[in-house]
């Protein structure tokens, strides 16, 4: 939540005091509501995996929604000759998003639902700028941007799942051996014993 914090302290101008404490509230409870859920998946996880799952699609949801508000802060009014508020929202966005290519790596779906939400709508409110070439630059530049990040999560995203297959082998070959660690000791103990 610290981000979502400086955003506010940073854009922070009393004629923009309503649009952001909505924005900060709207992000707190969608916040809280996600940690809600995550919570409840993880206490679900070990003893019903299947109950567990169903709160998948309501967790991808909860992440594309997040997307949405970020890119929501892109609709901050601000004056025409005004560059310094879009290019630091700009940047905070740029930010997010390059920790959601690693933060959520494992699920692909989620990660690019998120960052498109995100850089879609910054991208969409630069173009829509018909009145200044470097706002229509931007928002070229932010779909550029997009491509590289979902290039780069896809990346990650198999770095990620590779790491998890090595680490279940890894543990069933574990379980095999100390299988046959103890199949071995069996037959010995059966040697032994028969021999006497």
């Amino acid at each position: 939540m610290c981000s979502s914090d400086l955003v506010v302290v940073v854009l922070w101008e009393p004629e923009r005091a309503w649009p952001l404490l909505a924005w900060l509230g709207t992000y707190m409870v969608l916040s809280l509501w996600r940690l809600g859920v995550l919570r409840r998946f993880t206490q679900r996880i070990d003893i019903d995996p299947s109950a567990a799952m169903r709160l998948a699609p309501v967790i991808q949801v909860g992440c594309a929604a997040m997307g949405l508000l970020w890119g929501a802060i892109t609709m901050l009014p601000h004056s025409p000759g005004d560059l310094k508020t879009p290019l630091l929202v700009a940047y905070s966005l740029v930010g997010v998003t390059a920790g959601s290519a690693t933060a959520m790596a494992c699920e692909i779906f989620t990660a690019l639902s998120f960052q498109f939400a995100i850089v879609g709508t910054l991208a969409l409110h630069l173009l829509m700028n018909r009145d200044d070439p470097v706002y229509r630059i931007m928002g070229s530049l932010a779909l550029l941007y997009a491509l590289f990040v979902a290039l780069w999560t896809y990346r990650m995203h198999g770095e990620a799942l590779h790491k998890i297959r090595m680490r279940l082998d890894s543990g069933r070959r574990e379980q095999a051996r100390m299988g046959q660690e103890e199949q071995y000791r069996d037959r010995k103990s059966t040697r032994l014993n028969s021999s006497h």
